[in-house]
Parts: C-alpha cells; sequence; structure tokens
C-alpha cells in the first residue's frame, strides 16, 4: 500500500494543455505578415511564392510568430518558417528549428528541438516532431516527448515520459503510450498506456502498471486515479490487485502484503491512506522482511481496513468465509494459532495486531511448535 502526498489534477490538465500546443487552435487560415528583414517574391507553377529573410514577424490576434526566415505561399495560405523559430502566446512560448503551416490539409508541422513552456502553469514540454490536425484538433508529439511540471512549493518536478503524446481536443483526452513513466518526488508510475480525461478529472494506466512510492509497491491490470479540486482522493486497481507496504522499524522491517481481485484506497485532505477497500479472494500477509514464510495471514472475500494519522493501520475488518493464521512469539516458542468465522475484527497498535474478533460459526486450531 502507498501513502504520498497525493499528484494534483492540473499537472495532468497541463499536459492535455501542452499537447494541443497552446495556439494551434488559434492558428489562422492566412497570417497577417508584420515585419521582415529582406524580401524575394518568385513564380512556382503560376503561383507567387514569397522568400523572407531576417527577423521575419507573422502575427494572428494575440499569437506572434518569428523566425530567421520563410516562405510563403499566399494563395495556399501555407508558411514554412526555418531556423530560430519561436511562437509566443502571452506566457506561452514553443520553439523548433522548422513549423510548417499547411493551409490545404489544415495541418501544422513542428520538428527538430521541440520546446514549449508556461511560465505561469510552470511546465516544460520537449520533443523532436509535433503535428496538430486542426480540423479533427488532434495533436500528436513523437521523438522521446517528456512533459516536466515544476513544483516550487514542494520543491518537486513531475515529469512523464513515453514515446508517444497525443491530445484529442473534441474527448478532452490526453494519451501517453509506450514506455510510460510519471515521477514525483518519491513516487514513480509505470505502465505502457496512460489516459487523462480531462471532463472527468480522471488518469488512467493500462497495461502492465507499476505504482512505487520510496520501497512500497501497488499493481493490477489496471489503475484508475480519481481527483477532486487539485487533489488525489482515489485510487481503483482492477484485477490481480497487489500491495506492498514496507515499515522499516528499528527492530526489524516489517512487510505488509495484500492480494485481491479488485481494490479501491482512498485518500484524505493530507494525502495520505483513510481506507482500503479489497473485494474478492482476498489475502493479507504480514511478516518480517526476514522471514516472509511464517506470515501472519488473514483471507475472505471483502476485506476493509482503516488508518489513522500519516497512513498508519488502527483496524481491519474482514468477512466472508474470513480465515486467519497468526503465530504467538515468545521467548521459548513460536506456536501457531489457525481461526475462521464469518467475520473477523482486528485491532492494530504500532502496525501490529493486537486484539483480534471472530463472529460467527467460529473454529479454530492451535499447534505448538
Amino acid at each position: 500500500m502507498i501513502h504520498t502526498r497525493a499528484p494534483r489534477h492540473r499537472l495532468f490538465a497541463a499536459v492535455a494543455a501542452m499537447t494541443a500546443c497552446f495556439w494551434f487552435r488559434g492558428v489562422p487560415q492566412d497570417l497577417n505578415l508584420v515585419d521582415y528583414g529582406s524580401m524575394e517574391g518568385f513564380f512556382v507553377n503560376d503561383q507567387m511564392v514569397v522568400n523572407l529573410r531576417r527577423n521575419v514577424v507573422f502575427k494572428y490576434d494575440d499569437v506572434t510568430v518569428r523566425a530567421d526566415h520563410a516562405r510563403w505561399w499566399r494563395s495556399d495560405k501555407t508558411v514554412k518558417f526555418s531556423d530560430n523559430v519561436r511562437v509566443t502566446r502571452v506566457a506561452q512560448t514553443l520553439t523548433c528549428r522548422y513549423l510548417h503551416f499547411e493551409g490545404r490539409e489544415k495541418m501544422l508541422y513542428a520538428r527538430n528541438n521541440v520546446v514549449f513552456a508556461d511560465t505561469v502553469e510552470m511546465i516544460r514540454v520537449t520533443g523532436r516532431t509535433a503535428r496538430y490536425d486542426l480540423e479533427r484538433s488532434h495533436c500528436i508529439l513523437e521523438g522521446e516527448p517528456a512533459f516536466f511540471r515544476f513544483d516550487t512549493a514542494a520543491a518537486e518536478t513531475l515529469s512523464i515520459v513515453g514515446k508517444r503524446m497525443m491530445y484529442d481536443d473534441s474527448l478532452k483526452k490526453t494519451s501517453v503510450v509506450d514506455s510510460v513513466k510519471v515521477t514525483k518526488g518519491l513516487l514513480t508510475a509505470r505502465c505502457m498506456e496512460g489516459y487523462y480525461f480531462s471532463a472527468d478529472d480522471l488518469a488512467q494506466l493500462r497495461t502492465d502498471p507499476e505504482i512505487f512510492y520510496g520501497e512500497h509497491k501497488l499493481t493490477g491490470d489496471s489503475v484508475d486515479l480519481y481527483f477532486s479540486e487539485d487533489t488525489l482522493n482515489g485510487v481503483s486497481v482492477a484485477g490481480n490487485s497487489y500491495g506492498l507496504y514496507i515499515d522499516p522499524e528499528e527492530a526489524e522491517t516489517t512487510w505488509t502484503r495484500i492480494w485481491g481481485d479488485s481494490m479501491y484506497m482512498s485518500l484524505n485532505d493530507s494525502g495520505f491512506l483513510d481506507s482500503v477497500w479489497v473485494h474478492g479472494n482476498v489475502l493479507s500477509k504480514y511478516s518480517s522482511a526476514e522471514d516472509t514464510i511464517e506470515a501472519n495471514e488473514v483471507s475472505g472475500k471483502t476485506m476493509i481496513v482503516d488508518f489513522g494519522e500519516k497512513s498508519a493501520i488502527r483496524h481491519a475488518l474482514v468477512w466472508g468465509n474470513a480465515e486467519c493464521i497468526y503465530y504467538v512469539e515468545d521467548k521459548s516458542a513460536n506456536d501457531r494459532n489457525e481461526a475462521s468465522g464469518d467475520t473477523l475484527a482486528a485491532w492494530f497498535a504500532d502496525g501490529r495486531a493486537v486484539r483480534l474478533k471472530l463472529l460467527g460459526d467460529i473454529r479454530g486450531n492451535y499447534f505448538p511448535e
């Protein structure tokens, strides 16, 4: 299980804003020439082509495009910018080596060291190429795309990398595919496909998702992250869910491991675990990291775990064929106890079970060492 101050949904929303490359939707069908150092015109296939050099400036509304060179096909409403291309809009900047606006295809292409920055949102995105379909409102960023958001308050940087980043404005959906990695402080998430739906404040990790916070780990067939007012408040794991919580105590390091068909974690306003629900084929094991064979076990159909301050486990309730195996440790023996019932309740202190209660069709066995 993981306890961490949660990443914010605005970080994912910023990816969507970036992949749309902010000004793409405002790119006109006819740019307005504002300034240039020199101009040369000639005809190609009965069409006027204009070469512009030195401090070439085009504007549209509040968007400004600057470059050392531009070639302008006026009748096709097509412009190719090259060398020191810089697009600015308020606090946002896009730079690249080449930028091509294709009027007939309604497409935009940027390539060679594409860098987008927003000084208000504190984000920076890099890649080798970007292309945007103006009619479909669909953008693709390729060539080792990487997203960064600088969190000055927490002194942590969020980074998202993958092989491709895509944004579909009609669905308000951001996609990152192939070798996706998300990091922020001690938090690291990996998967092969990641999606964010800005309208629903929902992020999805698909295909071999893994989430780490320090040494703690969470895996499953699929993971959903739920946000509310800039804060992560829930994590849902579906299919083969598994959580590992490592507690490095002074005397010894202990492991708490939980398996189930599905798992849901809710977090409090401070970003720590509030409760965990596990459904279907529940199994939980608590043991020393050095001795996982003789582990205290709890199993059943459904389990709820409540947490106190800073994700400290406080109470657990298991029902539906509840069974437990626990060891009584003293200086002379390490005896094993087995018990079962319809429902099992456990209370914890300092991470250890201090009280157990079984209800309904109770059975028990004691095995001395």
